[in-house]
């Protein structure tokens, strides 16, 4: 599950220092630029890369 929250005053022109910083606001940036949900990794595939990573 993707969790985001809404920021008033969101103007995606508007990229500043503390939207950068937020985890949220950046995905949002990159939904709005065209990037495929599909492509966000799920929590099972980030288990399976964490482990992956662990062994090398």
């Amino acid at each position: 599950m993707l969790r985001t929250h809404d920021t008033d005053g969101y103007d995606p022109a508007e990229y500043t220092v503390q939207i950068r910083r937020c985890s949220s606001c950046r995905l949002r940036r990159c939904f709005d630029i065209g990037m495929k949900k599909e492509l966000v990794r799920t929590e099972a595939e980030n288990i399976r890369h964490k482990q992956l990573v662990d062994l090398n």
